[in-house]
């Protein structure tokens, strides 16, 4: 499962953006644009148009591009980094209390449409990915306090 939200959350995004894929089906012009995601800040390292290249510059030129690239490296990397280590103590965790919760929920009510979290987590792409057919979502917080969310259908991805 960490697999596939890996592949979805990090790598395709990396992909269609890459391949210039649009994140929407339209032919609408985007109201603004995205220009802070990673390949934008990898971009941005590279040499600026009007960088001489003559021949008493090249060797300098080569450094810094070399430069640059350690650095598009280290960035792509620590996004990298960001993912795994997000997945295995955010992702992973979550979506243990989440399938127990699905598990346990002819427990918390009899319509199995409930389900109670033992504590406050990312809950609701886990949710929809476990349980499609739950209509509500009961959960507790630290605080013992209840509150009741109505989910919606997910959003469609690509």
């Amino acid at each position: 499962m960490f697999c596939f939200s890996f592949e979805k959350e990090l790598i395709e995004s990396i992909d269609a953006m890459d391949n210039g894929i649009s994140q929407y089906e339209t032919i609408e012009v985007p109201k603004y644009r995205v220009s802070t995601h990673l390949g934008c800040r990898v971009a941005r390292l590279n040499s600026d148009w009007n960088e001489s290249a003559d021949a008493n510059s090249s060797s300098l030129l080569s450094t810094l591009e070399m430069e640059r690239f350690k650095k598009a490296m280290a960035l792509c990397g620590n996004e990298l980094t960001y993912f795994i280590q997000h997945g295995a103590f955010s992702f992973l965790p979550a979506r243990e209390l989440v399938t127990g919760a699905v598990l346990n929920r002819m427990q918390t009510h009899s319509s199995g449409q409930i389900i109670e979290l033992s504590k406050f987590c990312p809950w609701t792409d886990h949710l929809y990915d476990i349980e499609q057919q739950l209509q509500s979502f009961l959960y507790l917080k630290e605080t013992k306090q209840h509150r009741l969310k109505l989910t919606q259908s997910r959003p469609k991805r690509m």
